[in-house]
């Protein structure tokens, strides 16, 4: 609120001074504060109180719009000093409401405000031609949304203090897909790699392979493995496209068979690491191979399970063989990543589970749920429309199988 300001004329001769209040109607009028004159010229009510009309501030800053009780409330604009312009809502203030700032680089964002803060939903142009389209928390990027860069790189997920946190999915200008977890920006939990002659599912630490894996090559030929700060380390398992199955161990930089035990039971073929409980398992039913590979210890573990069929899935397990943390599937062209193991019935449709799906045709769809059947989802379509679903109906037209 303006009070206890001196109210002079445009020739500096003090008039009069007041706790508040102007003349009713068209007026100008020039405060004094600590920061220097206030220029303002505009309308007042019956009451004296300033009500919309150009406020002109000592350091260039101007403001054109609405007010109430002596603050900038409901449609105004502000420009500022440095070029910088804001269009929009006000309240007590600051601004809050729908509004579009625009910057002298000639980037924008148009969207939500609260407090004075992009917060809500909203898009920020940048000034090198990225995007971003999605949510906004206390003026940093939070919630589910979708960033390209002006190289082509993009990125759909999540996001957290302004950094990539989350389930999310990249899109390189290299034609590769990232299906991962992230953490402050950097991929850390599962995740899989999709190039145009393989797929690497395993997990990251710090950017760096770090656990149990699999790269599925698109000639048939498969490889299992664990790795160690991005290498490769202890067991690995490759199978060819004529289902033959190859074992090796890699210690201190060398590979050998040294360490490897292999046991047969009619069309089961499991390989065991001497002293260890970590192996890697071959099922054959009616002419085609399952794989299981993981930690297997009392307390569970790790395991990637390969289908030659449609589904691959990489889960952890606790020792009543009960899935926990985060599952990464794929299922009939769908991939996965999420909180929750999603199960197929026999329409071959996945249930609605929580988390991160990558169609077909590049479409994402990203599920929050509140308690089964009750969820919600955002559809980041290829072509660059946003939409969004409550309804079961909706989502099953994209998650079919």
């Amino acid at each position: 609120m303006i009070s206890k300001y001196k109210i002079i004329s445009t020739d500096n001769e003090v008039i009069v001074k007041v706790s508040w209040g102007l003349v009713h109607g068209t007026t100008r009028h020039t405060y004094i504060d600590d920061t220097g004159e206030i220029v303002f010229e505009g309308k007042c009510d019956e009451n004296g109180e300033i009500v919309n009309g150009a406020m002109i501030f000592p350091n260039g800053n101007v403001y054109q719009g609405d007010f109430k009780q002596g603050k900038r409330h409901g449609r105004g604009k502000f420009s500022f000093n440095n070029g910088d312009v804001y269009d929009g809502k006000w309240r007590d203030g600051k601004s809050e409401g729908k509004g579009t700032l625009t910057y002298r680089d000639g980037g924008f964002y148009e969207g939500e405000w609260e407090a004075g803060e992009k917060h809500g939903e909203g898009r920020r142009m940048y000034k090198e031609g990225g995007v971003y389209e999605g949510g906004w928390e206390a003026g940093e990027r939070h919630g589910v949304g979708r960033s390209k860069k002006a190289n082509g790189n993009c990125y759909v997920g999540n996001y957290q203090g302004d950094e990539l946190n989350g389930f999310g999915v990249k899109f390189s200008k290299s034609g590769n897909v990232y299906i991962c977890e992230y953490i402050k920006g950097k991929r850390d939990g599962m995740g899989i790699v999709i190039s145009k002659k393989r797929e690497d599912y395993g997990h990251w630490s710090q950017d760096k392979k770090d656990g149990y894996g699999a790269t599925v090559c698109k000639n048939g030929k498969t490889s299992f493995f664990k790795t160690e700060g991005g290498k490769k380390i202890g067991i690995e398992i490759t199978i060819d496209s004529e289902q033959n199955v190859e074992s090796q161990y890699r210690k201190a930089g060398s590979v050998t068979n040294k360490y490897v035990a292999e046991k047969k039971d009619n069309d089961v073929t499991q390989w065991t690491i001497m002293g260890s409980k970590y192996c890697a398992t071959q099922v054959k039913k009616n002419g085609a191979s399952d794989f299981i590979m993981g930690n297997l210890t009392s307390e569970g573990g790790s395991f990637f399970l390969w289908k030659k069929g449609p589904v691959r899935l990489f889960v952890n397990k606790d020792s009543n063989d009960r899935v926990y943390g985060t599952c990464l599937m794929k299922s009939h062209g769908i991939y996965y990543i999420g909180p929750d193991e999603p199960e197929y019935n026999v329409s071959r449709q996945l249930f609605k589970a929580e988390g991160l799906y990558l169609l077909k045709d590049n479409t994402v769809i990203i599920v929050k749920t509140d308690k089964f059947p009750y969820y919600h989802a955002t559809i980041f379509h290829p072509k660059g429309r946003i939409t969004e679903t409550d309804h079961c109906c909706d989502l099953d037209r994209y998650v079919r199988l």
